[in-house]
């Protein structure tokens, strides 16, 4: 069982079903009571909404959130990645308050409609991919504040535990600097 006082966290990568022989890994392959939270990897935007990557997706999304009924303290949750969705994908998403405020709040119904336990940005790359825009680092913490915001209101008016939200970012201090801005991230 993982000790209470650290979080032990996995990436599930979908496509790892796809691989042959040894290699080859699949929701059942993953032992619960090793881990206090799985991050279920990838996501992507279409249209400013969270969207199934491979067609199978939403089949796995339920092996992996039912691990919960065998670590009752387990949490899983849901990564949307720029290199999968495209910075370009998630560029677009952010150019607007009114694209930020969809996403955040179809992301909200998308997250409870699968069972995930919360919203993971995997962005380790923000500032650096094609499609990149000055303003990113200004748009991401406006997103994350978003994010933040809905998960809190919709916590509150349902009764329900408040969505997490993580963010795996670079640990690239040019990178950090151009692409974060580590008070929002830290709120």
């Amino acid at each position: 069982m993982v000790d209470a006082g650290y979080r032990r966290v996995c990436y599930y990568t979908s496509w790892s079903e796809f691989r042959l022989g040894v290699g080859k890994f699949t929701p059942s392959d993953i032992d619960a009571s090793l881990y206090s939270h799985i991050i279920f990897a990838f996501a992507k935007i279409k249209s400013n909404k969270l969207k199934k990557y491979y067609q199978n997706d939403t089949e796995l999304y339920s092996q992996v959130t039912s691990l919960k009924l065998q670590n009752t303290d387990l949490k899983v949750l849901l990564a949307v990645g720029w290199g999968t969705s495209g910075s370009k994908a998630f560029s677009k998403m952010v150019r607007f308050s009114s694209r930020i405020k969809t996403f955040a709040h179809s992301t909200k119904s998308y997250l409870r409609q699968y069972n995930f336990d919360g919203l993971d940005l995997n962005c380790e790359y923000l500032a650096v991919g094609t499609g990149s825009h000055p303003n990113q680092k200004e748009k991401f913490g406006e997103l994350c504040m978003k994010l933040r915001q809905v998960f809190e209101q919709e916590s509150v008016s349902s009764g329900r535990d408040r969505l997490l939200l993580t963010s795996a970012v670079s640990a690239v201090k040019t990178t950090i600097d151009a692409a974060y801005t580590a008070t929002i991230l830290a709120a």
